[in-house]
């Protein structure tokens, strides 16, 4: 009857050394996934950081494109006032074609180089817009992929806890276990 009941000792104590491997095992398992999230979710924030640096720049590019192009429409109306009045004056100076056509020829050049500038800010605004939509579309994408990583952490930290507490649990039992056992030698 003895022998018996330590064959099943040794087979209970057998199969709970099995069940502590199987945790140890998930223990590490969820150790190195959770590292693994932890790598992930840093390199999700430094791609974030970046993309926000990228922005930032892109934002005081678009402000010194915005700023040129108030200095060219500026300049262009400026152009636009000084085209009205020389045209009064090209009027008074038709006496005097050579003079008023080079005159006037120089204004419009000058007319056609500011709408010219003033068109290529315009481009170049566009493009930093377009730019800085992409951009924010790019932070959005990311911001999700770290709020992601960021639940599957937690999700691995409540498994890392879990399964620490059935470890604990475990060894609980194997020490109630061998002290019984230590009790029927």
């Amino acid at each position: 009857m003895d022998v018996g009941k330590l064959g099943k000792l040794k087979a209970k104590l057998a199969e709970i050394s099995n069940q502590i491997d199987d945790a140890d095992a998930r223990r590490a398992d969820a150790k190195s996934s959770m590292i693994e999230a932890s790598s992930r979710l840093e390199k999700g924030e430094s791609e974030v950081a970046s993309i926000e640096r990228r922005i930032q720049l892109l934002e005081k590019d678009l402000a010194d494109v915005n700023g040129r192009n108030e200095t060219l429409e500026g300049k262009l109306h400026d152009v636009e006032t000084n085209c009205t009045s020389i045209e009064e004056a090209r009027k008074q100076l038709e006496e005097n074609e050579s003079t008023g056509d080079e005159k006037l020829q120089q204004l419009e050049e000058s007319l056609k180089a500011a709408v010219m500038a003033k068109e290529e800010a315009r481009t170049k605004h566009t493009e930093a817009s377009r730019k800085l939509v992409v951009v924010n579309r790019d932070l959005e994408r990311m911001t999700g992929k770290v709020d992601s990583a960021q639940k599957r952490n937690k999700v691995l930290e409540e498994t890392i806890m879990k399964a620490t507490e059935e470890i604990r649990a475990l060894e609980e039992m194997e020490g109630e276990k061998a002290a019984a056992a230590a009790e029927l030698e």
